[in-house]
């Protein structure tokens, strides 16, 4: 009976614990932390002029839904952190102690003269506000686990060593086909100077590439978010 208890007890601890996700395949939960369970919800035009979340009969507008949870995933409601203020839903990509969302989107660029594609990710904890997956925010999540603020530290690290390098070989560049731009005109047949030539061609681009290369190979933010989940 003791033991049974314990069991008890402790099931009703977890549940509590983590987002009750499992109570209900689809379900809304609004920005006033009113839950709403379904058999069937969908995405539905009214009026031919919005579209709103349809729970069974019940009718709810895109900007009253902080998170919502079909058999495609579970979403979160952007409209609070991103730059236009209107509701756009990431997508959970990693579920935890932090949830790691991720908004992904194509748009068409003029200046590139093709589609463009936007990742943005956000974090947040349990049914929480999302956040920006900033170094500052995750910092704060993360304050209760040494070993993922030491990982999250190292990317610091390489991201403002990445950016110095991509600044500084911009720089290099413009500055060395600037002089080149300045010299005397090719009629006077007077050479290249080569040190600003290599400027221009060769160390301001290696450093720029040299940059990229640091971020996609360097230490990533999502596995600091996998350490604090498999500690916790």
């Amino acid at each position: 009976m003791k033991l049974f208890s314990a069991i008890l007890f402790s099931y009703f601890l977890l549940g509590y614990a983590y987002p009750q996700s499992d109570s209900c395949n689809n379900f809304l939960i609004l920005f006033d932390n009113e839950k709403l369970c379904g058999d069937k919800l969908s995405i539905e035009w009214i009026n031919k002029k919005s579209l709103f979340f349809k729970i069974d009969k019940s009718v709810h507008s895109f900007d009253s839904v902080k998170f919502f949870s079909n058999s495609d995933g579970f979403y979160a409601n952007t409209k609070k952190v991103n730059h236009s203020g209107s509701s756009k839903f990431a997508k959970c990509v990693n579920n935890g102690n932090i949830n790691l969302f991720l908004y992904s989107n194509s748009r068409y660029k003029i200046s590139k003269a093709g589609f463009s594609k936007i990742q943005l990710y956000y974090v947040n904890k349990n049914y929480d506000d999302i956040l920006r997956a900033s170094k500052n925010n995750l910092s704060v999540l993360m304050k209760d686990d040494t070993e993922a603020l030491s990982h999250l530290k190292k990317v610091a690290i390489y991201q403002n060593i990445a950016l110095s390098l991509t600044i500084t070989g911009l720089i290099t560049t413009i500055t060395g086909f600037t002089i080149l731009s300045l010299q005397e005109k090719p009629s006077t047949n007077k050479p290249l100077n080569k040190e600003q030539l290599n400027l221009a061609l060769f160390i301001g681009p290696g450093m720029m590439i040299t940059s990229r290369i640091m971020f996609f190979i360097g230490p990533k933010k999502q596995k600091a978010i996998n350490i604090y989940n498999s500690n916790h």
